[in-house]
């Protein structure tokens, strides 16, 4: 986009044209602060498609009704690797994009531990938590 050549879109445009801020903010900052950003049509489709994808998997797991009542080691680990992956991927230059795709990741597998029983009440509610937490760097989960 160039000023010049009369091409900018700006947030409030976006806005008009019914997008969400959040998705606006997601496409803003999933990548690297240093790379050029290209605003197309159909990237900002895809990463607001990933943006929702990933915010219907973090419903699923916070409102599901627990079966389990047992503890796996495995989701334990999971949980836990949400905020370490986290922060190493930001605090290695700030990196988004890997950081976004790891919760994206791991979340995934949460989902497919929760619909083999074996993800309990406690994992739900620690997950929420440390997600919650990443989100006020983020601001585009919850």
């Amino acid at each position: 986009m160039s000023k010049s050549r009369s091409n900018i879109i700006y947030p409030r445009d976006l806005i008009k044209q019914g997008c969400e801020w959040n998705s606006i903010r997601f496409f803003l900052i999933y990548g690297h602060y240093r790379k050029k950003l290209n605003f197309t049509w159909a990237r900002y489709k895809k990463a607001c498609e990933k943006l929702q994808q990933f915010q219907s998997m973090v419903k699923n797991l916070g409102s599901i009704e627990i079966t389990s009542k047992k503890a796996s080691q495995k989701t334990k680990k999971l949980v836990a690797k949400l905020k370490t992956d986290f922060e190493s991927n930001m605090n290695n230059d700030l990196y988004v994009k890997h950081a976004f795709d790891a919760l994206f990741s791991t979340v995934s597998k949460l989902v497919t531990l929760r619909e083999k029983g074996k993800f309990n009440a406690e994992d739900a509610r620690q997950t929420i938590a440390n997600l919650k937490k990443i989100d006020q760097v983020l601001q585009v989960i919850f």
